[in-house]
């Protein structure tokens, strides 16, 4: 991808060029991930919803769309394809009888197990092309954009004249 020659300023034009390539490996990473899982009908993000599920344990959909920043009604699809493939499941939440909590079936932590090691296997492929230093720079600062841009964390902005 080429560098914004217009602009003049160095670190914006970096910047620009982090931020197209962020977009470019999450499209890519979308596609690997299809790859990675395909034939266990796994739907995409379903690995994050059990995930939290196993670590956290019970979750209702509202939690679980405030934990990954996701939308209420998003989460709320994923996790009905996810109860009709039988790999999670409802249960009563004594604390909000509108808003069932939501369990990881056996099924469920069996897929996990499966996806999770195929995931392994495929970041082996990639670690040989990285260093530790790196990958732990590229998460700090991915982590400090992403704060920076959710607002939970307070940016200067800068006003231009018009």
């Amino acid at each position: 991808m080429a560098r914004n020659p217009i602009s003049g300023d160095g670190l914006q034009d970096e910047l620009e060029f982090l931020l197209a390539e962020v977009n470019a490996l999450a499209n890519r990473l979308k596609s690997a991930t299809r790859a990675v899982h395909a034939g266990n009908n796994l739907p995409v993000g379903a690995k994050t919803i059990f995930q939290t599920l196993a670590q956290v344990g019970l979750q209702t959909v509202p939690q679980l769309a405030r934990r990954g920043s996701f939308s209420r009604q998003n989460i709320q699809v994923l996790v009905n394809r996810l109860e009709a493939g039988g790999w999670v499941e409802f249960v009563a939440n004594p604390a909000h009888k509108r808003s069932d909590l939501i369990r990881l079936t056996d099924q469920g932590k069996r897929l996990l197990a499966t996806a999770t090691e195929r995931e392994a296997s495929f970041l082996a492929g990639l670690l040989n092309h990285t260093t530790e230093a790196e990958v732990l720079s590229a998460g700090k600062l991915l982590t400090r954009l992403r704060q920076l841009l959710s607002g939970s964390e307070p940016m200067r902005v800068v006003h231009f004249p018009k």
